[in-house]
């Protein structure tokens, strides 16, 4: 079986990659910004480049496409950046970047694979999503335009292809304690005194426990599924402190 990852070499990523690897007839296919950390990964194979150039995602899906001879089971859209800060004070070429690495890097990923998936009539597309792609909370609007937009073209996905048998989902991981969020200085300095997030050696194992699920939209950690139920039905609002 034959798994593409992006952002696998730190992270939520890497943390996948470690669980997954434990099965030996798993091949990997590794879409990463720089190669440490995953040097010594049996059965893997990594492609170095930035999410933000799109043409050279384009030129990596069709490597990826050779190298696979199109056999592609499983593509998990895990890899992000963000620019975090007040909507004034963030840059427009900021938002811009941010939207083609979380967003149209993986759309280009997802339109050269599924085509292999459908043919075959199998697949799992699993985007690593996130609750800011729920709610607009505060300081995080360039980083949540990419997985709001993810969120609807997996949910879209979904439906075209029930009939393929290929099943693509949304897995939310809640917030989570990796670098990316540590260097988010609005949240460092809400969570000062203490850790930010689930550990995440937690959050992989209950990734991996959903990537062959069938369902459209899971959640790891109870505060995000508040947040989808408060975001379908209105009414619920008043329980949005509980995810502040």
């Amino acid at each position: 079986m034959n798994f593409i990852i992006t952002g696998a070499n730190s992270g939520i990523g890497l943390e996948i990659l470690k669980v997954l690897s434990k099965n030996s007839s798993y091949k990997f296919f590794l879409i990463i910004r720089e190669n440490k950390n995953i040097k010594h990964f049996k059965n893997s194979k990594f492609y170095k480049v930035d999410l933000k150039d799109l043409k050279k995602v384009e030129k990596v899906s069709k490597k990826i496409i050779k190298d696979t001879r199109g056999k592609i089971d499983v593509v998990i859209c895990n890899a992000a950046q963000g620019t975090f800060g007040p909507v004034e004070k963030i840059k427009l070429i900021d938002y811009k970047n941010d939207l083609r690495a979380n967003f149209f890097s993986n759309l280009i990923l997802i339109k050269s694979f599924l085509p292999f998936m459908v043919k075959k009539k199998y697949g799992h597309i699993v985007n690593i999503a996130s609750g800011t792609g729920i709610f607009g909370f505060e300081n995080s609007s360039s980083y949540a335009l990419g997985k709001s937009n993810m969120q609807i073209l997996i949910e879209t996905i979904y439906q075209e292809n029930l009939k393929n048998n290929v099943y693509s989902k949304n897995i939310f991981p809640g917030l989570t304690n990796t670098n990316f969020f540590k260097k988010n200085k609005y949240l460092a300095k809400k969570y000062k005194n203490t850790s930010i997030g689930q550990n995440k050696e937690f959050i992989a194992n209950e990734i991996v426990k959903n990537i062959f699920s069938k369902k459209i939209n899971i959640f790891c950690q109870f505060k995000t599924r508040i947040a989808f139920w408060i975001k379908i039905f209105p009414k619920l609002n008043n329980l949005k402190k509980l995810i502040s």
